[in-house]
């Protein structure tokens, strides 16, 4: 007499190796949202740099801050040092020159508080509510000058 074995799984097996491959998945989930949300940081933190040394640039080789200025229109030295994003309307920003201070406010920017002070410790001391970087009612600004 001749004894068959089966050939393929059974339905038991292929549901604890389903459990299995599950269970992994969730517990990778976090991690993976995790490094997805620091390289976002990463890269605006990073577009946020180059924004702010060509205000810098600027103010190095003019001797002052551009007074005032917008999207479409911008000092052209500054222009040419930036990226598309920032000229074609991907960040949205508004730049304010005052006798009390200088900043750059960033409106539309889309982080959680963690992103924001991941940006913050890249950029300036850590803490959104000092330094250079602050958030303010909810939107990032970068200060140039505050007068004392």
């Amino acid at each position: 007499m001749k004894t068959s074995t089966p050939k393929g799984f059974s339905l038991v097996e292929l549901m604890i190796a389903a459990s299995i491959i599950s269970l992994l998945g969730m517990l990778a989930t976090p991690g993976i949202r995790a490094a997805a949300d620091r390289t976002e940081a990463a890269a605006t933190a990073n577009d946020l740099r180059i924004f702010m040394q060509s205000i810098e640039f600027y103010s190095n080789v003019s001797g002052a801050y551009p007074s005032d200025m917008e999207r479409l229109d911008m000092p052209e030295e500054i222009v040419s040092y930036l990226p598309a994003a920032w000229t074609e309307g991907v960040y949205l920003w508004d730049y304010i020159n005052t006798e009390a201070f200088i900043f750059t406010e960033f409106p539309n920017l889309d982080l959680s508080t963690e992103q924001i002070i991941l940006i913050d410790s890249m950029l300036d001391d850590g803490n959104p509510a000092s330094g250079v970087m602050r958030l303010f009612e909810g939107r990032l600004r970068y200060y140039f000058r505050i007068a004392a």
